[in-house]
């Protein structure tokens, strides 16, 4: 199964015809896209039937007399709150907003969403909001980086028909994701150490609100206050 989650314009166009390329490559090969905005889902079906494929709408399936048609047809997801459980039931994301620039201070989605569930995860180079995210996928070889949809058509296609190498991704993408939990509880302990050493060393801390609600270190209980 092959998701592309929070797509944005021509990003669906690229990844269908990418999932034609590998739907050629393996019969087994399914698609689900999530557009950005479920606003657009009507147009991302409109270019799925245009490729010959066909496609449903999520919201069209709620109380309908027939059941989907599996592989034979790619779901088009115009509902909301459904991307993580989604991403749970793929072989392979491409997490979107990412491939084409959209404006400077607009680069990618959240990676993790797929990588923390052994998901390999697939991205563009427009990915400047989780720059930390994609240098450490890629430094663990645990993503993949595709700069034009000719790559995308090329990683979607390689992947779908190498189950190990999905296998391989998937985990150390995990394993990137899992190794950097906790950072939050450790930078909250190394800043309640340094408020505590510069308030014993100058008598008050920076900032009076702190006062409050700064718990003492474990191994200064008997501090004064």
């Amino acid at each position: 199964m092959i998701i592309g989650g929070s797509l944005h314009e021509r990003e669906d166009i690229a990844l269908l015809d990418a999932y034609a390329r590998a739907r050629a490559a393996t019969e087994r090969a399914a698609l689900i896209i999530v557009p950005r905005y479920p606003k657009e889902a009507a147009d991302v079906a409109r270019h799925a039937h245009e490729r010959g494929f066909d496609a449903v709408l999520k919201s069209a399936l709620a109380g309908a007399s027939r059941p989907p048609r599996g592989r034979a047809e790619i779901l088009i997801v115009d509902t909301v709150g459904e991307l993580g459980r989604l991403y749970a039931a793929a072989d392979v994301a491409f997490v979107g907003g990412s491939l084409y620039f959209r404006g400077a201070n607009k680069g990618g989605h959240n990676l993790m969403e797929p990588a923390i569930l052994a998901v390999p995860v697939l991205f563009g180079p427009y990915n400047f909001s989780f720059k930390e995210t994609v240098e450490d996928l890629l430094a663990a070889d645990a993503g993949i980086l595709v700069r034009d949809e000719h790559e995308l058509a090329a990683q979607i296609t390689g992947l779908a028909v190498n189950e190990q190498r999905r296998h391989e991704l998937g985990n150390r993408a995990q394993g990137v994701v899992r190794a950097g939990q906790g950072a939050t509880a450790r930078n909250y302990e190394l800043l309640v150490e340094l408020l505590w050493a510069v308030r014993l060393g100058s008598g008050r801390l920076p900032a009076p609100s702190f006062d409050r609600k700064i718990p003492r270190p474990a191994n200064d209980l008997d501090s004064p206050l």
